[in-house]
């Protein structure tokens, strides 16, 4: 049709040049009439292009967020903490043994009776060293004394020996001792990095992920601006299909939307990737927990070899001292005598402490020997925990701390730092401990009165540097600075229909913690909105607020993103 056209105009202007100058200036007439309407007709429709491209570019460029991204102000308590574990334990434990074989005769006591210092708690039967003492009395008065010297070099290095596992002091028990509570520490540290590790991928503070998370929104963003621009060039060759420049710019916007959508697709991949690294490292992270686990029954293992070797010394000690009361004669009889008159003071078992009995470890009929009971102060209570060497220089002694119990449901319990050790932890070698995160020993003690606590219960702490009531609290990235250097907010004042219109509005910053800061300043009230990532808008914008749902899931893990836009578990 166009060849046509080219061809058929030159005819018509020869067929023109025979007609009358009348038909002449009739047709000059149309023509500028039909050059008017025409001309009107161009302004009119380009009115309207440049109108809808507009609308559409307002429409393409207007902001639609999630009400995820928008804290609604309330009033709160706020308050700056550092979080702790530990154990509930007395501020005061003694253990009664014995070292008696006589038959138990009577118990007095039962788990929770209240004793004071010297309260009979158990009673052998003493029928048979009683005897055996009379019997040794009459036969040492026919008896005659031998070998001094040589009882008492065995007497002294028995005693000696036993003095030192009595104390404590033993060697090769307290280095396996040391084992024990070192193989439990590195234990107990693996525990907690795996709890640790675990609570940020719930809260979604892996570094890496949320770093893939950011670059995946970031090129998200660039497609959508990337489409827009598209339908802007679109929209202008529509009302120019011939015009070159447009063709170019919209070839450039379909090249640039590809680029985008070729980032979107390789950021999605990346997200993927950092997840799946997230996972595995937690898997590491149990892993290391067993290795733990393992290494702390050897070291308990050990400890008890080394228990039995004591003991097996000890009664070496002892034959060593019996054969040479037996060749001093009176000497082993004296011996003799001693012990079953301390046997006999023995027989009846006695509360060293006053306190709670809280452990009841021997039966009426059975031996006498070895631990017996366990007695506690349960009025005082104290919690054992450890404190990390970044967080040192923040905590003081007899600061407040908050005692929580899953055991014991939503109650809070009050308490105060009574203890910071000077000195990180030490290994076996008594240098500071650094095969993981240095740590400060610390006691908390519990100061609520008639809690619910029970010693050995776990609990979770916070030890509070500073607490504020009804302030009104906003994630630390919803803060920015403006031109003047003033601290901003972006606020979201309601237009109707879902839009808002964004604010800025100066605030006045207040107490902060990890996550929160306090704000203040004119307009800054309950009910407020407020853009938690401002960066992401600008003062005067309208916005689309929807609800959305949340990234993270129940399991604690990431979902991964399955396409622009769209998150699965």
């Amino acid at each position: 049709m166009h060849k046509t056209n080219e061809k058929t105009e030159p005819q018509i202007e020869a067929g023109a040049k025979t007609r009358t100058s009348a038909r002449k200036k009739e047709r000059k007439f149309k023509k500028k009439h039909i050059k008017w309407v025409v001309l009107g007709a161009i302004v009119i429709t380009t009115a309207i292009l440049v109108i809808t491209c507009t609308n559409r570019v307002k429409a393409a460029m207007a902001s639609v967020s999630s009400m995820t991204d928008v804290t609604v102000l309330s009033y709160a308590s706020l308050e700056n903490s550092i979080s702790a574990t530990g154990t509930v334990e007395s501020d005061k434990k003694t253990h009664v043994y014995s070292t008696n074989n006589y038959t138990v005769q009577s118990i007095e006591v039962q788990v929770g009776d209240v004793v004071t210092m010297d309260d009979v708690l158990l009673r052998l039967d003493t029928e048979s060293i009683e005897k055996q003492i009379r019997e040794k009395e009459i036969a040492m008065d026919t008896s005659q004394n031998a070998g001094e010297l040589s009882v008492k070099a065995a007497r002294d290095a028995y005693y000696n020996y036993k003095e030192g596992l009595e104390n404590g002091e033993n060697p090769s028990i307290i280095s396996a001792e040391n084992a024990v509570r070192n193989a439990l520490d590195a234990y107990d540290a693996a525990v907690k990095a795996y709890n640790e590790y675990v609570e940020d991928m719930r809260l979604g503070q892996v570094a890496s992920v949320v770093s893939a998370e950011k670059a995946y929104t970031a090129a998200s963003n660039a497609v959508y601006t990337a489409q827009a621009q598209l339908t802007t060039a679109q929209a202008d060759l529509a009302a120019d299909t011939a015009n070159t420049t447009l063709q170019a710019q919209v070839a450039a916007a379909q090249a640039a939307l590809q680029n985008a959508e070729d980032s979107l697709a390789s950021a999605e991949a990346a997200y993927n990737q950092a997840y799946r690294a997230a996972k595995n490292a937690k898997d590491e992270y149990f892993k290391r927990i067993d290795t733990t686990q393992a290494a702390y029954e050897s070291a308990v293992k050990s400890l008890e070899a080394a228990q039995g070797g004591a003991d097996d010394q000890l009664e070496a000690y002892k034959n060593s001292y019996r054969s040479a009361q037996v060749s001093s004669g009176q000497d082993l009889a004296e011996y003799q005598l001693e012990e079953m008159r301390q046997d006999l003071a023995d027989a009846t078992v006695k509360a060293p402490v006053s306190g709670v009995v809280t452990g009841v470890f021997a039966t009426v009929g059975a031996t006498g020997s070895g631990l017996l009971f366990v007695i506690e102060d349960t009025a005082n209570l104290i919690v054992k925990t450890t404190v990390k060497e970044y967080d040192i220089g923040e905590v003081f002694e007899n600061m407040p701390v908050a005692i929580r119990a899953d055991a014991t449901g939503d109650e809070t319990y009050e308490g105060r730092l009574s203890l910071i050790a000077p000195t990180a932890k030490k290994n076996a070698q008594g240098d500071t401990d650094t095969s993981g995160d240095v740590q400060f020993e610390a006691e908390v003690a519990v100061t609520s009165p008639d809690t619910r606590l029970r010693i050995g219960m776990s609990v979770r702490m916070d030890l509070i540097v500073a607490r504020e009531d009804r302030v009104l609290p906003v994630p630390f990235d919803a803060i920015y600075k403006n031109l003047a250097g003033a601290n901003c907010v972006l606020a979201a004042v309601d237009a109707g229909n879902m839009q808002y219109i964004l604010e800025e509005r100066e605030v006045v910053c207040g107490l902060e913690n990890d996550l929160d800061i306090a704000i203040s300043g004119d307009g800054i009230e309950p009910g407020l909105r407020v853009i938690n990532n401002p960066g992401n808008y600008a003062a005067g914008q309208t916005i689309t607020l929807y609800d959305a749902p949340n990234l993270s899931n129940s399991s604690g893990d990431f979902p991964t993103f399955f396409g622009p836009g769209v998150r699965g578990g």
